[in-house]
């Protein structure tokens, strides 16, 4: 467990105070982002007005960022905004699974951390699509996961992932014991169900040797 909580520190601030980029209101359709920072370079993708990206580094007459799809290049200062996020402060949403553990951590860099999705007995006002629903609301603006955290390989603390969680992105999984220990069955799915769903991730998995 001490290992978790370390990790899960060093996610959680690395890059804080990320500031964002978005286009200025003089503009239209959208802001071109470039391989170097020169009209000239050739057009890696776009920027459109109603997204932010993450602001890397700064040059003469350019930003550097990552978009929300992970591209990374120069977009032009004359057609953005710099927004700034030195005030943005740590959150954490405790999320009501009934008798189980959900842990949504909005990280001042903008990235989302998930501790446990599970439970053992859904609370009786709520069904899968409420808890879901609350889930995808409480979610920073990037809609994905920086790192799923499963602290144990019992049914209430991840039955719930493949249900929950989705197709939403994740990069990281962190996880406690091997993958067949993940057996138990859940209100809407096995544990089989769940194991395929773990076994499709385009995410890192990476399981901590460390005692607990």
């Amino acid at each position: 467990m001490k290992c978790l909580l370390f990790i899960l520190l060093l996610i959680s601030y690395q890059g804080h105070s990320k500031d964002m980029i978005v286009p200025s209101d003089r503009v239209k359709s959208s802001v071109v982002l470039r391989a170097e920072p020169s009209s000239n370079s050739s057009m890696l993708g776009r920027l459109f007005p109603v997204e932010v990206a993450i602001l890397l580094y700064a040059v003469p007459y350019y930003y550097n960022v990552k978009l929300a799809d992970g591209q990374e290049g120069y977009v032009s200062k004359a057609w953005t905004n710099l927004q700034s996020n030195s005030s943005a402060e740590l959150a954490l949403t405790f999320l009501d699974v009934g008798q189980g553990d959900a842990t949504l951590i909005n990280c001042p860099n903008n990235n989302n951390v998930l501790i446990d999705m599970g439970t053992s007995r859904l609370p009786k006002s709520k069904t899968i699509t409420d808890i879901q629903a609350a889930f995808k609301s409480s979610l920073n603006n990037n809609f994905t996961l920086q790192s799923f955290i499963i602290t144990h390989p019992d049914k209430d603390h991840y039955v719930l992932s493949d249900d929950i969680i989705g197709d939403i992105p994740i990069e990281n999984v962190f996880y406690v014991g091997e993958v067949a220990d993940y057996d138990a069955d859940s209100i809407n799915s096995s544990g089989s169900e769940f194991r395929h769903w773990f076994s499709q991730l385009d995410a890192n998995l990476i399981k901590p040797t460390s005692d607990y």
